[in-house]
């Protein structure tokens, strides 16, 4: 049985967080995965798996493990990140046909700055 689910987060930055460093950290890949508690281990990957599709075959892939406690053993899976101009695009491939597709994106506008369209269905408020 499949399902599908979606959910947004929108968070201000907290006072004396810039830009930058939002986005160093989000291109900071290690960094990303080790966010996850569960995770181990985490290599990156000369090239893609066989089955990457075309639109990430050139992104960048890593191969994590987690501990997941309560099971034995270890899980490893894929995942592959690619940089945004705003953010960063993550898919991760776990077992049991687990399909995560993440987006993370600095947006908003600081006093003084021009307004950001938003995108639609999204109250920032």
């Amino acid at each position: 049985m499949s399902k599908r689910s979606h959910f947004t987060t929108i968070t201000p930055l907290p006072a004396g967080v810039t830009r930058a460093s939002v986005l160093d950290t989000l291109r900071n890949h290690f960094e990303m995965i080790d966010l996850n508690p569960l995770v181990i281990e985490r290599k990156r990957q000369d090239k893609a798996p066989p089955f990457a599709g075309p639109e990430e075959y050139h992104a960048t892939w890593y191969q994590i493990t987690d501990n997941i406690k309560g099971l034995p053993g270890t899980t490893t899976y894929h995942g592959c990140f690619h940089d945004l101009a705003d953010g960063l695009q993550t898919h991760v491939y776990a077992p049991a046909g687990l399909d995560i597709r993440g987006k993370w994106q600095l947006g908003g506008t600081l006093p003084g700055e021009p307004t950001q369209t938003v995108e639609l269905g999204l109250n920032p408020t």
